[in-house]
């Protein structure tokens, strides 16, 4: 099976005459996914950095953190929970997640997060904010 969307929450809010509908969704990936086509790059944890940093300017975006956990071991693999948060249009942050599915990286993408940045820029720049939660996964 695929990817599947869940809608968590939806709430609406008005900014000077306008309503918003804001909904946040989270993505299922199966624990069975697999990579279809092409090689994994399997990257050290400071060069994961450096490719996700140079793919949010890439894409226009830009990066509000980029944090990492303590790595844990899990079956045949340590992984590393990573959280990037990045602010930008939408047509960036399209352009941003198709190149990290692209890269065909060593990550588990957990969570996918798209939320206004604040109301007011939202309405003004239609800016968002982009959470992606993913586990950089090396071999033991």
């Amino acid at each position: 099976g695929g990817a599947r969307l869940k809608l968590v929450t939806t709430d609406t809010k008005t900014v000077e005459g306008q309503t918003y509908r804001r909904r946040i969704f989270t993505v299922e990936v199966p624990a069975s996914a697999q990579v279809s086509g092409g090689q994994i790059r399997y990257l050290e944890k400071s060069e994961l950095d450096k490719q996700l940093r140079q793919m949010v300017r890439a894409s226009g975006l830009a990066l509000r953190s980029l944090e990492y956990a303590k790595p844990v071991e899990e079956q045949q693999f340590v992984k590393t929970p990573v959280r990037l948060k990045a602010l930008g249009r939408r047509e960036a942050i399209s352009k941003f997640l198709r190149n990290l599915a692209d890269a065909r990286l060593n990550v588990r993408i957990t969570k996918i997060l798209l939320v206004p940045a604040d109301w007011q820029s939202t309405v003004r720049d239609r800016l968002m904010t982009l959470v992606v939660e993913m586990d950089l996964c090396q071999p033991l």
